[in-house]
């Protein structure tokens, strides 16, 4: 998804929306920013939401939070996480969409190891940058649970009246997950086909924020292209055009057979992740009292939710 800009031609402040990915940051960008894009641009906002801010499929990117300080303006931050059980598996499903080849075994310790989905981290390099009071930290469970709360707390922040958040237009899913059968096709679709440059696996796309130095910095420089909001064209590929085509036209069917599958344990991965993410949590709800125990987020899954 290209990410939403709501350009001012004289801004007063900046606000950026950094993701993370799988946080309803797509429907964010199509369905609700856009309706907020006059007041904003009335009171001298202007809004970026761009989830490649936080990171890539693979690394997280706290260092962006000081390069986007060194910009000038005054400036804010909205940070939406996700409890890390369900946002690693809807993260590399997406990986594996966009032609990532690694197992998920394989994929869920690469992140451990990469420090991705390290909230705390994240947060802090955040309020350091632009300060607590200019950062507003947000659960996706709690868009889940209660979305015109979500919603009132963006538009308070923002300087907007609440009371809007009950005009909001209704959460739709944008991006649609595939069958469990298309999963598995697509992901040794990517295993037996040549890898691309432009692959979630190649090393030049590690990070989506170029390494900057020197005092004049540019919202180019950070990745925010207002004049390019499109990636660029993959190159062509008949065998892999032609076995994508097939899997494109073939998911119909596999999601009607979908109840029919018997879907395994992840009891031993979810573990895996509670033990990775367990003590970064922990430093998360001391940083910025988020109900993280009313969501069973690692670190609080045994904890009575208040």
């Amino acid at each position: 998804m290209a990410p939403y800009i709501q350009t001012n031609p004289d801004p007063a402040q900046r606000v950026y929306h950094v993701g993370y990915h799988k946080t309803a940051t797509t429907w964010l960008q199509k369905h609700y920013f856009p309706t907020l894009a006059d007041d904003l641009t009335r009171q001298g906002t202007a809004l970026f939401s761009q989830e490649g801010l936080s990171g890539d499929f693979l690394f997280d990117a706290p260092e962006t939070a000081a390069r986007l300080a060194q910009l000038g303006l005054p400036a804010k931050a909205i940070i939406c996480l996700r409890n890390q059980r369900t946002a690693v598996p809807s993260l590399y499903w997406t990986y594996v969409k966009c032609r990532g080849r690694l197992s998920y075994r394989n994929y869920m310790q690469t992140l451990v190891r990469n420090g991705k989905f390290r909230y705390a981290t994240m947060v802090e390099a955040y309020f350091r940058a632009f300060g607590p009071e200019n950062v507003l930290v947000l659960l996706y469970e709690d868009f889940q649970a209660t979305p015109q709360a979500f919603l009132a707390s963006i538009l308070a922040f923002l300087n907007l009246d609440p009371e809007r958040a009950k005009e909001s237009p209704p959460f739709c899913v944008v991006n649609k997950s595939m069958s469990t059968l298309s999963k598995v096709a697509q992901f040794w679709l990517n295993r037996l086909t040549p890898p691309a440059p432009c692959d979630p696996d190649n090393a030049c796309l590690r990070s989506p924020i170029k390494v900057v130095r020197g005092e004049s910095l540019t919202l180019d420089d950070l990745g925010i292209h207002p004049d390019k909001q499109t990636a660029p064209p993959r190159a062509p590929n008949v065998l892999r055009a032609t076995a994508q085509n097939i899997l494109t036209r073939l998911e119909p069917l596999f999601a009607t057979m979908e109840p029919l599958l018997r879907h395994g344990n992840h009891a031993a991965s979810s573990q895996a992740i509670a033990d990775a993410y367990a003590a970064e949590n922990i430093r998360l709800q001391a940083l910025t009292g988020l109900p993280l125990a009313r969501h069973a987020y690692p670190g609080f899954d045994n904890r009575e939710a208040p």
